[in-house]
């Protein structure tokens, strides 16, 4: 499937594992707006790249009881490759 678009994201060290989940998080929107979401693997042709570089990283917790009292400390990887449809 060929698709025009737009692509945007990020990436993190697996220093983040605890708190986010590292490497690259892409996401797609197409040219009319009529279709996007996480881009997972793509091929292309004639594109353009732009990075920006960051050197600082922040994350807003929300201040929630339920948000306090959540355990943390499971590593994301195996829910995130089994709601992107990768076997484990």
């Amino acid at each position: 499937m060929m698709s025009r678009g737009r692509s945007s994201g990020f990436g993190l060290p697996s220093t983040r594992r605890r708190s986010n989940v590292p490497g690259y998080h892409l996401h797609f929107v197409s040219a009319g707006r009529q279709s996007g979401g996480h881009l997972l693997q793509c091929r292309g042709a004639h594109l353009r790249l732009q990075i920006q570089r960051e050197g600082e990283y922040r994350l807003a917790w929300p201040e929630t009881e339920d948000f306090f009292k959540a355990d943390l400390r499971r590593d994301p990887a195996a829910d995130l490759a089994k709601a992107e449809g990768e076997k484990t």
